[in-house]
């Protein structure tokens, strides 16, 4: 595999545990593919050390209020399912399964065994511990496969797109929710940007990517979705636009010219010149969610 140097990680400050800290120091430079387009990061931590940190999360992270790319989710299931059984990897708590649990029969995949335990209370039937796992039994038993932020956790999504293909029915869809390294500000800031700043994000898919898997793995893209991680607001949103800009045209073009020591003292530069880890951007339409469902033969 060909690929280009981006340049070096950079981590924000904030992390989900002290494991997730530690696995700083075994992330390399952020590259991306020649080939699939894809943006990775090499080196990576070991699986036992990714397992290590996401068996350490508090079962109360990501607090979710229904965001609205549920909503979309929950129509590509309800139009597309070929039946009523749905899996969720990587379903945490099931917050987004106990949306739809009384019209689905619900599957979860979760390595948390605190917030799997609190999917079980909820009724969702945990299968396994990792998106690779053998599911004995299961083949060709799915409407729906889900991995809603997760797909940047997986070494090599083709490949694990490709083995949970073998547990969707006739007809199924699979439906992945992921940031879009694609979005203008992405594309151009890279490798500062937020999205590859936390060490258990180990690749950044794109648009481009899943139109490259579709076509070489006999896909179709029957639907798609741009969202933003958060719904903040026109405002927020506004602002966030505004300070990616800023830090872009920063790093891009002034950072370690002339001009930008007069500028690292104006106060629309003074921020960003003083920045050692990249600004979390929730608000941007960053993200994007395909349904992938396979082209007859």
């Amino acid at each position: 595999m060909r690929a280009t140097l981006l340049g070096p990680s950079s981590f924000v400050d904030w992390a989900e545990n002290q494991r997730v800290v530690e696995l700083r120091q075994k992330s390399g430079g952020i590259f991306r593919c020649e080939n699939c387009t894809l943006v990775f990061r090499s080196p990576t931590p070991t699986r036992d050390e990714l397992i290590a940190a996401y068996e350490d999360f508090p079962s109360d992270s990501w607090d979710y209020v229904e965001p609205p790319r549920w909503a979309w989710l929950k129509r590509c299931i309800a139009e597309l399912s070929p039946n009523r059984r749905v899996l969720d990897v990587g379903c945490f708590r099931a917050d987004f399964l106990g949306t739809i649990a009384t019209q689905f029969e619900c599957f979860g995949i979760e390595p948390n065994p605190s917030a799997a335990a609190i999917a079980t209370e909820r009724g969702v039937k945990i299968i396994g511990g990792e998106a690779t796992d053998e599911l004995k039994g299961f083949e060709g038993f799915f409407g729906a496969i889900v991995l809603m932020d997760v797909a940047e956790h997986l070494p090599d999504p083709a490949a694990t797109f490709r083995h949970l293909s073998r547990y969707l029915a006739p007809g199924g869809v699979l439906l992945v929710l992921t940031g879009n390294a694609d979005h203008w500000i992405a594309k151009w800031s890279l490798p500062f940007y937020w999205y590859m700043s936390f060490p258990i994000h180990l690749v950044y898919l794109s648009k481009r990517y899943f139109n490259w898997f579709a076509k070489n793995e006999n896909w179709k893209i029957a639907r798609q979705l741009n969202f933003s991680h958060q719904d903040l607001g026109l405002w927020r949103q506004v602002w966030e636009y505004e300070r990616a800009v800023r830090s872009l045209i920063w790093r891009r073009w002034l950072m370690g010219t002339r001009a930008a020591n007069v500028l690292s003292r104006v106060p629309p530069f003074r921020r960003i010149a003083a920045e050692r880890s990249p600004q979390l951007l929730f608000g941007l339409r960053d993200h994007v969610g395909v349904a992938l469902v396979r082209r007859s033969i």
